[in-house]
């Protein structure tokens, strides 16, 4: 009998985008325990903000974080920057937080729901050491005027960093909004 460490790897195919909302919708349904259940939904919340790139290809970053990389690409000069600064992959919407959603919700939510809660709150964006520290005053929720009782579309999910008025901007270094506000 071959020994199963001999045998080459399979790689897995990379997952679709519906695949992450599939997977999502089918754990929150399932008879799987509870545990396992956010255990899922919060792999698949990491997974889809890492999903371009943990940090040079992350769509957001705050305008600090965008100063320090403005031009540079992977090797030394990546390395040495990102430790200096403590550049972290943060996200947006604590993970808990979009994880107790789903869960709460779950028999109510249907593909295209949690399809649009994935899209709208499990966002990833780099933030410096310091930054981060200040967003620990939130780290697994979110201000008092952010509310999912609501629909979605009327719900901030920039709303712990405008609290701390920490300005976010695109890859470009293009602002979402003033998070002075």
């Amino acid at each position: 009998m071959e020994s199963m460490t001999s045998k080459k790897a399979t790689r897995l195919p990379p997952r679709s985008e519906d695949d992450f909302f599939k997977d999502a919708y089918f754990a929150i349904r399932s008879e799987l325990h509870p545990r396992t259940i956010k255990a899922v939904l919060n792999h698949l919340c990491w997974q889809w903000t890492v999903r371009h790139g943990k940090i040079l290809k992350c769509a957001y970053r705050s305008r600090k974080a965008h100063r320090l990389l403005k031009g540079v690409t992977p090797g030394p000069n990546f390395k040495r920057i990102k430790q200096e600064h403590g550049l972290i992959h943060e996200h947006v919407v604590p993970r808990k937080v979009i994880v107790q959603y789903l869960t709460k919700m779950s028999h109510q939510l249907t593909l295209e729901e949690v399809r649009e809660v994935f899209v709208r709150l499990a966002i990833g964006a780099i933030v410096t050491g310091e930054e981060n520290d200040r967003l620990n005053k939130y780290r697994s929720s979110m201000p008092d005027d952010f509310d999912l009782s609501e629909d979605l579309q009327s719900c901030d999910p920039w709303a712990r960093y405008r609290k701390l008025r920490i300005t976010i901007v695109d890859r470009n270094g293009r602002s979402i909004g003033d998070a002075t506000k």
